[in-house]
């Protein structure tokens, strides 16, 4: 017996059976001209984020990797990198730039990292893993369809710290992702995202998966004196 409002609507099973992606890539065809993504220097739209998003992914897809780590600031080629990687059918590990190169070799080896996506800040590591640069790697993806993520993998690993010296990494799962799109955006509405990565990658699919806008926010300076 199913009670009256405990019945699972069709547009939640629908996105249940859908990788992280998908979500995305849907809202590009619907509404391509919308703007998916905002930041200070620049405004992107679906059309142009997911061709910078498949263009990276068909060199990933080739590797057929199961980790690839993030290296990158809040920014519209740190998002087509995540895109990327989840088109490529991997696991995305979103990398902290501000954490000292140890702590960061270290998830490295935790992950076993089979590649990593820099922006031009963070580019050139040396950690001895294939790099690509977020917005100048690619190639052209007519040819290399999206792979769907192997089995029993994660859309992503969420590292925090949780001690001075220790890291802790929670996988969050594409149906953790579909869980969270019962609170989607309204279609063409603004959201602003922060530096927390956790917050920030659910807000990035709630907003996509129904046509939003992600709004990037910058940290602000401290005012001289």
């Amino acid at each position: 017996m199913v009670l009256d409002g405990a019945r699972p609507r069709a547009d939640q099973q629908r996105r249940r059976a859908r990788d992280a992606y998908s979500w995305f890539a849907r809202s590009a065809q619907r509404c391509p001209g919308h703007i998916a993504l905002e930041s200070a220097e620049q405004r992107v739209t679906y059309a142009e984020l997911r061709e910078r998003a498949e263009r990276l992914s068909a060199v990933l897809v080739e590797l057929r990797p199961r980790r690839v780590g993030l290296l990158a600031g809040p920014s519209p080629e740190a998002c087509a990198g995540l895109l990327a990687v989840l088109r490529a059918g991997a696991t995305a590990v979103p990398l902290d730039p501000e954490e000292p190169a140890s702590h960061v070799r270290a998830i490295l080896r935790a992950t076993r990292l089979d590649a990593l996506i820099t922006d031009r800040e963070n580019a050139d590591t040396g950690f001895g893993v294939p790099e690509y640069l977020a917005g100048v790697d690619g190639a052209d993806p007519a040819s290399v369809p999206p792979a769907p993520p192997l089995p029993g993998s994660d859309a992503c690993i969420l590292f925090s710290r949780v001690s001075a010296e220790r890291l802790r990494g929670v996988p969050v799962s594409h149906r953790d992702l579909a869980d969270s799109l019962d609170q989607a955006v309204d279609d063409g509405e603004r959201v602003p995202v922060g530096l927390d990565r956790a917050t920030a990658i659910t807000a990035m699919f709630r907003t996509w998966a129904r046509g939003g806008t992600l709004v990037v926010q910058h940290p602000v300076a401290p005012a001289r004196t």
